[in-house]
């Protein structure tokens, strides 16, 4: 039998929001960072952490949303960050604190490999 997925509603930039409020301002990392959260979540607990569909870009999977307000926002994060919701949900809390430990100082090369997965290399 198929478990449901269990969509748990949380906003994309509030899980970025707590990345960016750990150090990450490069917005190809943040994209990766959320991207692994995601896949641990969904593996071990059967879990969406958002409703937002993942892109396959060229250099990665990527959120659209975080992606354009990053971008829109680049000289000034903080401006962007500042009035967004913090994550709530403590299930959300410990996979982001989680990945964050795990490959927070790990080389951007290998955290791009970690991400041009299988499903990205479909989805391209």
């Amino acid at each position: 039998m198929v478990k449901k997925l269990k969509n748990l509603n949380i906003e994309p930039l509030s899980v970025a929001k707590y990345f960016y409020g750990k150090g990450v301002e490069d917005m190809a990392i943040m994209q990766l960072m959320l991207y692994l959260m995601f896949l641990e979540i969904l593996k071990e607990k059967n879990c969406l952490p958002f409703k937002e569909e993942w892109q396959a870009w060229p250099n990665g999977p990527a959120i659209k949303s975080v992606f354009d307000k990053m971008h829109d926002n680049r000289h000034n994060l903080k401006k962007i960050f500042k009035p967004v919701k913090e994550v709530d949900n403590e299930l959300v809390l410990e996979y982001t604190d989680k990945v964050f430990k795990k490959y927070h100082n790990t080389e951007p090369y290998i955290l791009f490999e970690k991400a041009q997965n299988k499903p990205w290399k479909d989805a391209r």
